[in-house]
């Protein structure tokens, strides 16, 4: 600068970094923020595939990216995004109806050989005004979780690396029905998506259930579909070699031969000999289940279609069941029309099967639709069951 026609190292300041003068630089020759207006500059910093590939991205406040074990959108809302806490997950908001599903020939043994081979099921869903809209889709299969883990007081202690659970409430720093998977050093968080499953259970002695994850006006649930291991679905007798002894001429020959008129109960009559051989027509059993499940509750009524008769069979009993709330009302019925039960089944009983006494239009033939109906709910509980016993001769 020049005074009076003499150079000088004077700096001038006047009118810098003040209204209506210049703006002045830092120490690194920028303009400071404080001397900006306020605006949003946003940058997609890429896909990271996980928590700790995500932590090693380089940013600023509003920069984001794509974590792809999630499949969700994060941004960095303080700092440089090298800290967990600098970022922020974006949710989204769930789909304004509820989803209920059913199974084609939904019993437990379908819905088992379809877990086993990994392949989608046909789910039916009731939209707006009791309307169905039938649509088939592959499930996504996940890695078993052990159970719906309550985190309300504590999380799993001593666990394996591989251990994974679903959070049955907010709590701990764990979301209501994320996945968390121990890595050895830290709890990972899933966000499952529409149409995951899983299977609760981990493959362990201990019950094994099928869960669906899906939308609904009160969240996002996981829906339960079958208990493989209900004590009425097995049978522990030990089988045993028929004794040679019961021939024709052994020790102790069954009277049914002589009856029979075969000579042995290995050539068991037929015709007008059948009945008094012994080979009489069989009744065999089958159990048509479902549970809805909310941490948060229940709280509408619901009808889902579940079953679709493959065979001429039987209705003998509908029963229902409760956890928490205050009260529900349940029922079943045929082809969308014909009840079973001529009044509701109250759940007046928590934690108790409820028995819906004597069943009506109990006949199905094949190709003949099942569905539950979940008539009245109060108190927000937090699972209610139908099951409804069929009875088919062979």
């Amino acid at each position: 600068m020049t005074v009076d026609g003499t150079e000088t190292g004077l700096t001038f300041v006047l009118g810098r970094g003040v209204a209506g003068g210049f703006a002045s630089l830092d120490g690194t020759g920028k303009v400071p923020s404080s001397e900006l207006p306020s605006i949003a500059i946003s940058d997609f910093l890429g896909t990271a595939a996980d928590q700790a590939a995500m932590l090693l991205l380089t940013g600023e406040v509003g920069d984001w990216c794509i974590r792809s074990d999630l499949s969700t959108t994060w941004i960095i809302i303080a700092n440089d995004g090298s800290a967990i806490g600098d970022w922020q997950e974006i949710s989204y908001p769930a789909q304004p109806y509820k989803v209920m599903c059913s199974a084609t020939d939904l019993t437990p043994d379908y819905l088992l050989n379809k877990l086993t081979a990994g392949k989608g099921i046909s789910i039916s869903l009731l939209g707006a005004g009791d309307q169905d809209v039938e649509i088939n889709t592959d499930l996504t299969w996940l890695v078993p979780v052990i159970s719906i883990f309550d985190n309300t007081a504590a999380l799993p202690v001593g666990p394996a690396v591989g251990d994974r659970y679903i959070a049955e409430v907010t709590a701990n720093g764990w979301t209501e029905n994320r996945i968390y998977e121990w890595d050895g050093a830290a709890w990972l968080s899933y966000t499952p998506e529409q149409n995951d499953a899983v299977v609760i259970g981990n493959g362990v002695s201990v019950n094994k259930t099928i869960a669906i994850h899906e939308p609904s006006i009160n969240g996002t649930i996981w829906v339960l579909l079958v208990n493989e291991n209900d004590a009425r679905l097995t049978d522990s007798r030990t089988p045993t070699a028929h004794a040679s002894t019961h021939n024709s001429g052994g020790s102790d020959v069954m009277a049914i031969d002589a009856a029979a008129g075969t000579g042995s109960l290995r050539t068991l009559g037929t015709g007008s000999t059948q009945s008094a051989a012994g080979n009489h027509t069989h009744t065999d059993t089958i159990f048509i289940e479902k549970t809805w499940y909310n941490p948060s509750g229940v709280t509408n009524t619901v009808n889902a279609i579940v079953f679709r008769a493959p065979y001429a069979c039987t209705v003998t009993k509908v029963y229902g069941y409760r956890v928490g709330g205050t009260s529900a009302t349940v029922n079943a019925r045929k082809n969308g029309t014909n009840n079973h039960l001529s009044s509701d089944l109250s759940l007046s009983s928590v934690d108790t099967w409820m028995d819906g006494g004597t069943v009506q239009n109990a006949t199905y033939a094949a190709g003949d639709k099942m569905e539950f109906m979940i008539t009245a709910v109060a108190g927000s509980p937090t699972q209610i069951g139908i099951q409804v016993e069929l009875t088919k001769t062979i």
